[in-house]
């Protein structure tokens, strides 16, 4: 009979910067660096132009963006241990934003390391 498991098995305990630190190559605080965000404050705000990917240590985040009106909506609130961001891909054509629901611990990874 065939060992039949969820496909993300193994990967619940999963922490990303343990990994990339066990793998001795180079960090310094350029590539990977943690940032406080107060309740209500934006982590960024369209265009976001950076190279990062957020990882919420601790707290929660909500995303959204902005209708043709300039209205602003909600579509997905993240807890700890989520990733968000990095909308490159969208070519300009997708407004979000990102926000402390709560008080919040975000770990910022620079694109271009963690793709290498």
């Amino acid at each position: 009979m065939n060992d039949i498991r969820p496909i993300n098995k193994g990967f619940e305990d999963f922490k990303l910067l343990p990994y990339l630190q066990s793998l001795n190559k180079p960090i310094n605080d350029q590539l990977i660096f943690e940032i406080d965000v107060k309740k209500n404050d934006y982590i960024y705000l369209p265009p976001n132009k950076d190279n990062f990917i957020y990882e919420i240590i601790t707290g929660a985040v909500k995303l959204g963006g902005y209708s043709d009106d300039g209205d602003s909506f909600v579509y997905e609130v993240l807890p700890h241990n989520e990733f968000f961001g990095n909308l490159k891909y969208l070519n300009g054509i997708f407004n979000e934003y990102a926000k402390a629901l709560i008080d919040c611990k975000i770990r910022l990874y620079d694109l271009d390391f963690l793709k290498t």
